[in-house]
C-alpha cells in the first residue's frame, strides 16, 4: 500500500461532536492526483453534508502537485484522514482508502466532483432501506467548459430497469462512481479495484459485485455535480473505450459465465471495438494521417455496415484533404455557436 509513516491523521471530528473512538457509519474515500485546483471545493461540499456520521479519507496518490495540493487541504487537516503514498493509480489509491476505512459503508468521491448537501443522507437512507442492498448510486449533474449546466449523466448514460450483471454489461444501467455508497465488506469480498486498470477500473469492480449476486440499485435524483475538464480521466474517449474492452476480456477469461452472459460480452467487445476504431480513425483524419484513418475505419466496418460508414470511407479514398477542410470548418462553426 506504500502509506508513508505517520501520514495517517486520525480525524477528531471535534467540530461535529463525534468521538474519535467511535467508528463512523460512512468512510468517504477521495483519491487525489493533480487535483490541487479542485480539491478544496470538493472538501467544502463534503463538510456541507446534512449527514454527519462519517470520516473523510484523502489519498494523495504520489501527486506531482503535492506542495500545492497540501496547501489547498491545509485548512481541513483536522477534519480529514490523510494518506500519502507512492503513485499506484486510481485503483491503488481507492484501495488504500478502503483498507484504512473504519466505516460500515464506503462513499466514493472523485477529487474534482462535488456532492449536493443532502447526498450522504439520502444515499445512506437508500442503502439501509433494504438489507439485501450492497451498493447504491444516483444521477449526477454534469458541468464544465462547454457543457450545459442542466445536463444529467443519465441523459447520455441511462439507468433503466434492474441493475444486474447483464444490464451493467449492456450499459442499460451505468454506475456513476462519485455517487456510489457501498458496503465496505462487499467491496473487499469482490476483490477491490484492479490495480492493472487505469481506465474503467470502477466498471470492472461493479461488474464483479453484480456477478456475485449482490443487489445494486439507484436513485434518479441528481445528487452529485460531476466535473468534466481536460485532465479528468473521463475526458479521454479512446482510453475509456479501450478500458472497457480490457474489462470485458478479463471478465470473459476469469468469471464463470453462462452462455447468455458470454454472448452479451462478445457483442459488447465488438461494439466497443467498432467505436474505438471510429474514434481513432477520426483522430488520424484530423491529424491528416489518411492511411491510418482508412485502416481504422476499415476495421470499424467489420462491425458497422451502414450507408454513412461506406460514404465516409469512399470520401477518404477520393478527396481526403477536401473532406478534412470541410470537417474542421464545420467543427469550428459548431463551437462558435455554443
Amino acid at each position: 500500500m506504500n502509506v508513508e509513516p505517520n501520514s495517517r491523521q486520525v480525524d477528531p471530528r471535534i467540530d461535529i461532536g463525534a468521538n474519535v473512538h467511535h467508528a463512523p457509519t460512512v468512510s468517504i474515500v477521495i483519491p487525489c492526483y493533480n487535483v490541487a485546483p479542485f480539491v478544496a471545493e470538493t472538501l467544502r461540499s463534503v463538510f456541507a453534508q446534512t449527514y454527519s456520521d462519517y470520516e473523510a479519507i484523502i489519498v494523495n496518490d504520489g501527486s506531482p502537485d503535492t506542495a500545492e495540493f497540501e496547501q489547498a487541504i491545509a485548512p481541513y487537516q483536522d477534519r480529514i484522514v490523510y494518506i500519502k503514498q507512492q503513485n499506484a493509480g486510481p485503483s491503488g489509491a481507492r484501495n488504500a482508502g478502503i483498507m484504512n476505512a473504519r466505516g460500515t459503508y464506503i462513499a466514493l468521491l472523485d477529487a474534482d466532483d462535488l456532492w449536493l448537501p443532502e447526498f450522504l443522507n439520502e444515499q445512506v437512507k437508500l442503502i439501509t432501506s433494504d438489507e439485501a442492498l450492497r451498493l447504491v448510486y444516483a444521477d449526477t449533474h454534469v458541468f464544465g467548459e462547454g457543457i450545459n449546466n442542466r445536463t444529467r449523466a443519465m441523459d447520455t448514460t441511462p439507468s433503466n430497469g434492474e441493475a444486474t450483471f447483464e444490464s451493467l454489461i449492456e450499459m442499460t444501467c451505468t454506475v456513476l462512481t462519485s455517487s456510489v455508497v457501498a458496503h465496505r465488506q462487499t467491496m473487499i469480498d469482490a476483490g477491490l479495484f484492479d490495480t492493472k486498470f487505469k481506465h474503467a477500473e470502477d466498471y470492472d469492480l461493479y461488474l464483479r459485485i453484480a456477478h456475485k449476486g449482490f443487489k445494486i440499485t439507484y436513485s434518479r435524483q441528481p445528487r452529485v455535480r460531476h466535473r468534466i475538464h481536460a485532465a479528468s480521466l473521463s475526458a479521454s474517449v479512446t482510453a475509456m473505450l479501450q478500458g472497457q474492452i480490457n474489462v470485458y476480456c478479463k471478465l470473459e477469461a476469469t468469471l464463470e459465465l453462462d452462455e447468455k452472459q458470454r454472448a452479451i460480452i462478445k457483442r459488447q467487445i465488438e461494439n466497443r471495438t467498432a467505436q474505438l476504431r471510429l474514434e481513432q480513425g477520426k483522430s488520424f483524419f484530423i491529424a491528416g494521417e489518411y492511411d491510418k484513418a482508412r485502416a481504422s475505419l476499415q476495421e470499424a466496418a467489420r462491425f458497422i455496415n451502414s450507408r454513412k460508414m461506406r460514404a465516409v470511407r469512399l470520401s477518404l479514398r477520393v478527396a481526403p484533404q477536401l473532406v478534412r477542410q470541410f470537417y474542421l470548418w464545420r467543427t469550428s462553426v459548431a463551437k462558435a455557436e455554443k
